[in-house]
């Protein structure tokens, strides 16, 4: 099963906030640090649409993978040590966090964000193919 990344309403004002600087940057002549910001805020709604487009996870009986661009990470399902919400400095986000262990000791502890956009049908897959007692929900 593949999931895509959310688009959400973050990611919606940030796009819209980049058009802006882009047709201000066009209509008026300004400051070079008005013109630096502007490109700045054109770089991260750019950042924003490529994360959205090659940022996705794949769940199958082999594992789970994650593939960002021509990055891949993938993870056995016996290394799955948690399965839980992700906080930030003590806050909750949209995001999961799923923790996983590896035996040797060079590849050893790691983490994968996950923020699909259907969310309860990437929770059921991880139920139905993560080892028992793994979710911290």
């Amino acid at each position: 099963m593949r999931f895509r990344a959310r688009f959400g309403a973050y990611e919606w004002i940030l796009l819209l906030n980049a058009g802006v600087c882009t047709l201000d940057l066009s209509l008026r002549r300004r400051s070079t640090f008005d013109v630096i910001t502007d490109i700045f805020v054109i770089l991260v709604g750019f950042a924003i649409v490529y994360d959205y487009l090659f940022d996705y996870w794949e769940l199958d009986s082999a594992g789970l993978r994650r593939r960002h661009f021509w990055r891949k990470q993938e993870v056995a399902w016996d290394e799955v040590r948690k399965v839980g919400r992700y906080t930030l400095w003590g806050l909750p986000s949209g995001h999961l966090e799923v923790d996983y262990a590896r035996p040797t000791a060079k590849s050893g502890r790691g983490r994968i964000l996950a923020n699909p956009a259907d969310r309860t049908g990437f929770i059921a897959a991880m139920r139905r193919f993560a080892p028992p007692g793994t979710f911290d929900m």
